[in-house]
């Protein structure tokens, strides 16, 4: 039977993993989002995966500011420029390349049942993205690198705090029925990887096997 005061010190260390935002990183960061096929050999039941495509992202701590806002520049990992993210209290905006447009991207001050409108939702194959309305159904914590995070349940796939969604940065977080499947392969931050395992070594490596694979 729990004392009133280990009560107590439950609800405040919830209250205190809740009200604590981890902000999303803005330097040496990198998320690698991967896409793979699924195809079945009968009679062998178990689906064979082939990997189609990947993307790594980088967060540099570069700078710019757009429409009186200050963001942190994201590119393809030492290719191109893709957008600009800003972090405003646990809210997560990002305004694509060629845009000075603003999306809501994720939402981590949201609560139990609450619907997030316009959500951005990129494409797996090109730069095209749609405006998806999200119902949050669960509201839950964990401890990644160290520290307390806020996880979104935002319909079918969970949103990390400070790590992003795990389909991926910008990866459809929906279920898909097309034998596909997008993923967050490895994200890091200071040459430490925080998801899907912690570990020394930020996600560069992840990169080179994934593409060989």
């Amino acid at each position: 039977m729990k004392t009133p005061q280990l009560a107590l010190a439950l609800i405040l260390l919830a209250f205190n993993a809740f009200s604590q935002i981890v902000p999303f990183p803005t330097d040496n960061a990198i998320w690698v989002n991967t896409e793979y096929t699924y195809t079945f050999n009968p009679p062998n039941p178990i689906p064979a995966s082939t990997l189609n495509d990947v993307d790594t992202y980088c967060m540099n701590g570069q700078d710019t500011t757009i429409q009186s806002n200050t963001y942190t520049q994201v590119f393809y990992c030492g290719v191109a420029y893709k957008g600009a993210l800003r972090d405003d209290n646990g809210i997560v905006y990002f305004v694509p390349a060629d845009s000075i447009d603003e999306y809501l991207l994720y939402d981590f001050t949201a609560q139990q049942n609450q619907t997030l409108q316009n959500v951005y939702v990129g494409n797996h194959n090109d730069e095209s993205f749609v405006l998806q309305d999200f119902t949050v159904q669960q509201i839950g914590a964990e401890i990644i690198g160290g520290v307390t995070r806020r996880v979104v349940w935002a319909d079918s796939y969970r949103w990390i705090e400070g790590i992003g969604c795990e389909t991926g940065l910008f990866m459809e977080p929906w279920a898909n029925v097309s034998m596909y499947a997008v993923y967050l392969e490895c994200m890091s931050v200071n040459g430490n990887t925080l998801y899907p395992t912690e570990g020394t070594g930020d996600c560069s490596l992840t990169v080179d096997v994934a593409s060989a694979a």
